[in-house]
């Protein structure tokens, strides 16, 4: 089952629904010079997303070779629909240490299979996170200017290199997801801070982080 989806599969099913796309909105794709390639590079780029992902499922999960992943994700009903979200996520995001993370995640749940309620909602909390996600994540995981754990949005939108839109629309995202959370302090102030879920979603982050720095 891996196996075809990472290899030649995944790409026919990609290219035939993109197609199908194309087709409705009434743009050539037969014998076009110009729609087919663009097609090809749609498909390789999803290819590479899914690779990156599958092969930090792989390291992470303790199997020897993407064919041992396979059969752990086929003997376990519980893993497959997280799977499917990790293939979801990457056919959407770009964003390689997010494909990275998703595909930790899928690895806790294979090799550590009574986390597997946990790694799926880390895999929902990482699905659609971008680098400006991962950017403001991080900003608020340290030290206000205050010497605070937490920041008032005041202090956030100085320190915070994002046009102020991209901030506020990943502001929006992460509270959404419950991974920051926001309330009034004293005076009126909107103070945002890292929920515990945030947390673990650092954590998972920072140590694949680490993982590439050693492998580099």
């Amino acid at each position: 089952m891996l196996a075809a989806m990472t290899q030649g599969q995944h790409g026919v099913v990609a290219r035939v629904g993109l197609e199908a796309l194309f087709t409705a909105a009434g743009l050539p794709v037969v014998g076009s010079l110009v729609v087919t390639p663009l097609v090809e590079r749609m498909v390789a780029e999803h290819r590479r997303r899914t690779s990156v992902a599958m092969r930090a499922a792989v390291r992470v999960s303790g199997c020897a070779t993407p064919e041992d992943l396979a059969e752990r994700l086929e003997a376990d009903p519980r893993l497959q629909p997280l799977l499917v979200r990790l293939l979801s996520a990457a056919s959407t995001n770009g964003h390689d240490q997010t494909l990275r993370a998703l595909g930790k995640a899928l690895g806790d749940a294979v090799r550590e299979p009574h986390r597997i309620d946990q790694c799926d909602l880390l895999l929902q909390s990482l699905d659609g996170l971008t680098a400006s996600h991962v950017e403001l994540l991080l900003l608020l995981s340290e030290k206000s200017p205050q010497d605070d754990v937490v920041w008032q949005v005041a202090e956030v939108e100085k320190a915070m290199a994002l046009d102020f839109t991209v901030y506020r629309l990943c502001r929006s995202s992460l509270y959404s997801r419950g991974i920051i959370t926001e309330y009034t302090g004293f005076g009126g102030t909107v103070i945002l801070e890292v929920s515990e879920a945030g947390k673990v979603l650092l954590d998972v982050l920072r140590e694949h982080a680490a993982e590439v720095a050693d492998e580099a």
